[in-house]
């Protein structure tokens, strides 16, 4: 019988890495201000996308959920491409009401 061969993934090839690793920063500043810039812009899309400006309740709801679901590496780090805003912005409007009917 023959063998099939085995089929590798990205993640059987290429070593972990951030989205910090992929992009070169002199110091944790530099960094930090690039990714806030990041996802002040994110945010401004979604406003635009919902017509409004959100509660701070909503925008940090909407961060932590950002965070839930964009993938990590085994420390924990995001990795890969943030988790759509208005993918979030959705989850949060479903938890909240659910929240509210128990």
């Amino acid at each position: 019988m023959k063998k099939e061969p085995r089929k590798y993934t990205l993640d059987d090839v290429l070593p972990p890495h951030t989205i910090d690793d992929v992009i070169d920063f002199d110091d944790e500043d530099e960094a930090v201000e690039f990714w806030e810039r990041e996802i002040d812009s994110l945010f401004e899309r979604l406003y635009s996308k919902i017509g409004r400006k959100l509660t701070k309740e909503e925008y940090y709801g909407v961060l932590d959920i950002v965070e839930e679901f964009s993938p990590k590496n085994s420390d924990g780090d995001i990795c890969g491409p943030y988790y759509p805003f208005g993918r979030a912005w959705q989850i949060y409007q479903y938890r909240k009401e659910h929240q509210n009917h128990k």
